[in-house]
């Protein structure tokens, strides 16, 4: 458990963002001050002088006992007793040894990595860790003390396992030995000797630790270097690893192996141990190359991860906690809660400034370390501790706090109003953002625009919705160079949003999508995009391809288009700038649904009329044809192009879970679809990328930001439900920040304060404040509207 491992740019982790860090704070000390609990007059439910117990979330001391010679001859019992007096609730006991060279005082040799300190049957035990009475009674008196014994089982880092295994065999830049989980012949092993431990001993739970590799470069000889061939097109390399997606999806593809096995360990052992919890100790989630990814193992179904946050090993700071912290409403699913892991023999100021990070809403314990013997001290300390920091939680939810003056609707400011299917209109309140300096050292946010069609002409000159004049286009990409934003490729984006790492990105990214193929490409968008040097994607309707000029697709309406040939595909390909996406083979299409075959209904999502049988589809028809024409659209496009995409634009930006599952399974990665909002990862599902469409309504809105202070108001107020849709604290900060005093408690500003309590992990703060301000405003249809709309996209972390 205490090593010091180098993350992947070391630069990312020792740049800690102080400022930014420090804004949180800000953030969260200044909800408090202002409307954190409203108007408890309005709200009798909500009224207290004193917190309630049960508003308050409890969290309980845990400590790692190590060095197993605290646990010899008696020394448990002082140990014990300690722990009791300290209010300490959970010991984790090391069970099998984590580290090599780890020189025993009781016996004088080194342990090696997998020997096992506790007896199991048909198993070798290390020397002087064969006795098991001890551990018996030790189990028994902990129990009676209401304190809990978790074994620590470090998994991978296992030196015994490399011997019977030796084909898994890899060592750590530091001469550690390990074996690859990718072989099932590893993952059984480990599984077979769990089950043997809780079968034999009363174990409260299993604390996971080592479910990861090493460094980048593990396992690219084993079944996943395979894998990742198949996936990607490319063999894995120091080459392929310089290109920021290809690297994202090595970690993300060895990162999800490690949680599956957890999933199926927990699927297997949890039925005949119902009552033992599952935890995992975790680096920070900023180590991207030991493939360990928080939403991976919190969907795997664990009960707690336990982010081992040493920040002096990485010559950091307390704030370092907040990095580490501030993404768990995202990354914890389910049933798992939080339970950082802190050093003990820290400073005590630092270490309460970082417990100040912690989301109190999905914090289930703290676990203290020690990297040698528990002393009195110690544990007077710990005690210490967890009482300030259980004072400063009552404190925090108890707090009484001024009452938002009502704003009635006949006199609040009303938000801007915006034509139905206009977004750009948001891409220009981030411009203003940028230009005001409001997002420095705040976390990316990617606008990605999705267009159709071109028409050449003036503004609104397009047929119907789906076309942008070439007036609007020279105007927009005008705008982009003007706003300096840097135009990136999809696969750079996607990167990130898998990846995280920051400096895979330049300042005020934006991505450009062109959906069907239209040769209006061609024609008006492609010479402005090479002149302007703008990287784009096309998403291609495969089928609507010919390898001659003038194929046309019915658009409805009277309406047709051309679709650019093969040939035109390859010379855009070859650009370097151009890549190309699949957009299905042939489901992009309304067709013949229902039980009768008389509704219309997308191809994608409905099950379809079978003519000659006179009857509908079965769901496993449904999910073949799917998976047939994804298949044959992504081999066409390789084919033609000599580049492999794993990236999908479904169509209309409809689909379902089934289909979704279908494309991954087929080597599909990402997911390009529409919705009212950017991307701000790592969200809720990264490997959806919603998109703002552009189409003929933008064009009546000016892309420039109003002059007039009144209405700059009502953009920014408007813009408010567009910064929450994209999760960001740091943007839903930087607008509110724009507001006038005035409109401090509107009702759009209160509920976007709530989101951050909730995004900072404080749910319960956040809906306190949703109850009141609906008893604030019991008959305004406005402010229910838009409570019920932030509810509806926030429910994945409620």
């Amino acid at each position: 458990m205490k090593v010091k491992p180098q993350p992947s740019n070391p630069d990312r982790v020792s740049r800690t963002k102080l400022d930014f860090v420090a804004s949180r704070r800000r953030i969260l000390k200044g909800l408090m001050a202002g409307v954190s609990v409203m108007a408890t007059a309005h709200c009798p439910a909500v009224r207290a002088q004193e917190p309630r117990s049960e508003q308050i979330p409890k969290t309980d001391a845990s400590i790692v006992v190590r060095t197993t010679e605290n646990i010899v001859e008696g020394n448990w019992v002082w140990l014990l007793n300690a722990a009791r007096d300290s209010s300490i609730r959970r010991i984790y006991l090391l069970v099998k040894q984590d580290e090599n060279n780890f020189e025993s005082a009781r016996t004088g040799r080194n342990l090696r990595s997998g020997e096992l300190l506790v007896p199991l049957p048909g198993e070798k035990t290390a020397e002087g860790w064969d006795n098991m009475e001890w551990l018996t009674e030790f189990l028994s008196r902990a129990k009676s003390f209401d304190i809990e014994v978790h074994a620590w089982w470090p998994c991978f880092q296992d030196a015994i396992a490399s011997e019977k295994f030796p084909h898994a065999r890899y060592k750590g830049d530091q001469e550690d030995v390990f074996v690859d989980p990718a072989y099932a012949e590893i993952r059984d092993r480990q599984k077979n000797l769990l089950a043997a431990l809780l079968n034999l001993y009363p174990f409260d739970g299993v604390a996971l630790d080592w479910i990861r590799y090493s460094s980048l470069k593990d396992g690219a000889n084993g079944p996943l270097g395979q894998r990742f061939e198949v996936v990607t097109g490319r063999k894995w390399s120091t080459e392929a690893m310089a290109d920021p997606f290809l690297q994202a999806m090595w970690n993300d593809l060895r990162a999800r192996e490690t949680a599956d096995w957890v999933e199926d360990l927990l699927g297997e052992l949890r039925p005949s141990h119902p009552t033992v919890s599952w935890s995992a100790f975790v680096l920070p989630w900023m180590f991207k190359d030991v493939a360990q990814s928080y939403r991976h193992l919190s969907a795997a179904g664990l009960d707690a991860l336990q982010p081992m946050i040493y920040w002096k090993d990485w010559n950091e700071k307390p704030e370092f906690t907040s990095e580490v912290v501030s993404p768990a409403p995202f990354f914890l699913t389910g049933r798992t809660t939080l339970a950082p892991t802190i050093d003990i023999t820290g400073d005590l100021s630092e270490i309460e400034a970082a417990l100040d990070y912690l989301p109190h809403d999905r914090l289930g314990h703290i676990t203290w370390y020690h990297h040698r013997e528990w002393t009195a001290d110690d544990f007077t300390k710990v005690s210490a501790i967890h009482a300030t920091f259980q004072n400063a939680r009552a404190e925090l939810y108890g707090e009484e706090t001024s009452t938002p003056q009502h704003q009635p609707l006949s006199t609040r400011l009303e938000r801007a109003a915006f034509p139905p299917d206009a977004s750009m209109w948001s891409l220009v309140c981030l411009a203003e953002l940028h230009q005001r300096k409001a997002l420095e050292d705040a976390e990316p946010v990617i606008p990605v625009l999705g267009l159709h069609r071109f028409n050449e002409g003036p503004l609104e000159s397009g047929p119907d919705v789906w076309y942008n004049s070439t007036a609007y286009i020279d105007a927009l990409l005008e705008f982009l160079n003007n706003q300096q934003f840097a135009v990136i490729p999809a696969a750079q984006a996607a990167a990130y949003v898998t990846s995280e790492n920051r400096e895979t990105l330049p300042p005020r990214p934006l991505v450009l999508i062109i959906d069907d193929g239209s040769g209006t490409i061609v024609q008006h968008f492609e010479p402005r995009a090479a002149k302007a040097n703008f990287p784009y994607s096309v998403a291609m309707v495969t089928e609507w391809v010919n390898e001659t000029e003038g194929s046309e697709i019915d658009l409805g309406n009277g309406l047709k288009d051309t679709i650019v040939t093969w040939q035109q595909v390859k010379s855009l390909s070859d650009t370097g700038r151009v890549d190309f996406m699949s957009h299905t083979h042939a489901q992009h299409r309304y067709a013949a649904s229902g039980r009768s075959g008389t509704e219309a209904a997308p191809a994608i999502t409905s099950r379809l009329w079978i003519e000659s049988e006179q009857r509908q589809e079965t769901e496993t028809e449904r999910l073949n044809r799917i998976g047939a024409d994804l298949a044959q659209s992504r081999a066409i496009l390789e084919q033609r192009t000599g580049k492999q995409s794993t990236f999908l634009a479904w169509p209309y930006g409809m689909h379902d879970d089934a289909a979704e599952n279908v494309a991954k399974e087929l080597g599909y990665t990402h997911f390009f679809e529409f919705g009212g909002h950017t991307i701000a990862a790592p969200k809720l599902k990264p490997h959806r990328i919603m998109r703002l469409g552009v189409m003929s309504p933008d064009e009546v809105v000016p892309l420039k930001f109003p002059d007039d202070p009144w209405v700059q108001q009502r953009w920014w107020l408007t813009f408010l439900r567009w910064a929450r849709a994209t999760m960001s604290i740091d943007l839903m900060e930087a607008a509110l920040l724009q507001l006038e005093s005035e409109q401090r408690d509107h009702p759009e500003a209160v509920i976007t304060r709530a989101a951050q309590f909730l995004l900072n992990g404080h749910a319960t703060l956040c809906f306190r404040q949703l109850t009141v301000l609906r008893n604030i405003y019991p008959h305004d249809a406005t402010v229910h509207s838009s409570v019920d709309e932030f509810e509806a996209v926030y429910q994945g972390l409620v």
